[in-house]
């Protein structure tokens, strides 16, 4: 799954598409994302044992998060930084890190990835997601969206397992950028 999406980071398709073109994206999935809200929810009311308000407001959010990002995919910006050396021009640059792992808990699935999700997304990172092993269903369904949405292969994988058998490599594997992790220190 890491090598998938640092292929598709270095030189799939995913790497050749301008912010605009992934904010296009990150906005056809958020849409996706309400229209099978009330299928999501119901996976992560079975898996997880929340009272169906709660889940059904949780993931509604989660849209409107991969919506915010959406816009704001072409809006990050660099700067000229002043410097006293005469003839220097000194700037910032921003640029995507690469392979991105998130690791979630079992008590918001959905809700958890898209903050590690979405943004990553809209810098241009790929990602593999770790979910719960006690909630998995959720992002195993969630992951089908971006295909749907016309995601380019590679770019969001998920890998499913008991914690640290699937967690330990993912996160000490060579290709992996950045870790995005919320749980215990189990």
């Amino acid at each position: 799954a890491v090598r998938s999406a640092h292929a598709a980071f270095e030189t799939g398709e995913w790497s050749r598409l301008s912010a605009t073109q992934r904010g296009t994206l990150l906005y056809r999935l958020a849409e996706l994302l309400r229209r099978d809200a009330s299928l999501l929810a119901e996976v992560e009311m079975r898996d997880n044992g929340k009272l169906a308000a709660e889940v059904n407001s949780q993931v509604r959010y989660v849209a409107d998060y991969f919506q915010y990002y959406a816009g704001l995919a072409d809006k990050v910006e660099s700067h000229v930084i002043p410097t006293d050396k005469k003839g220097v021009t000194c700037f910032t640059r921003y640029e995507a890190k690469g392979v991105v792992a998130i690791i979630t808990p079992w008590n918001s699935p959905l809700t958890l990835t898209s903050w590690k999700l979405a943004p990553a997304l809209a810098a241009g990172c790929t990602a593999v997601i770790k979910p719960s092993e006690f909630t998995s269903p959720s992002a195993v369904l969630f992951a089908k969206l971006f295909k749907e949405a016309g995601f380019p292969d590679g770019v969001v994988n998920v890998v499913t397992g008991f914690g640290a058998e699937v967690g330990v490599p993912l996160v000490d594997h060579p290709l992996v950028a950045h870790v995005g992790f919320t749980g215990g220190e189990a």
